[in-house]
């Protein structure tokens, strides 16, 4: 099969559907949180990924696998930290 929701559905059925549901919705949150422009760059790529893995069997080579992880890994480098409020960081207090 060339479509890997074909695939997963036939092979797992909706557990398997829902799982690569939220992995590809989770790459789009987790790029998201990067700066504007690393984000935007991540995410379209994530999502040509998402795409393009409808009707071709990407999951089949390993370098777009990787490449992915690299391109999301990227992406979250940029990742802001938690803000702390500025009360608690004056009292010495983490979260």
């Amino acid at each position: 099969m060339h479509s890997l929701p074909l695939q997963v559905g036939s092979e797992l059925g909706a557990v398997g559907m829902v799982l690569l549901a939220v992995l590809f919705v989770g790459g789009l949150v987790f790029a998201a949180r990067g700066s504007r422009p690393v984000a935007l760059i991540a995410m379209v790529a994530w999502t040509a990924l998402a795409v393009h893995s409808s009707i071709d069997h990407l999951e089949d080579f390993p370098v777009v696998a990787f490449i992915a992880g690299v391109i999301l890994g990227w992406s979250g480098l940029g990742a802001h930290p938690p803000e702390v409020p500025q009360e608690a960081a004056a009292a010495g207090v983490r979260e």
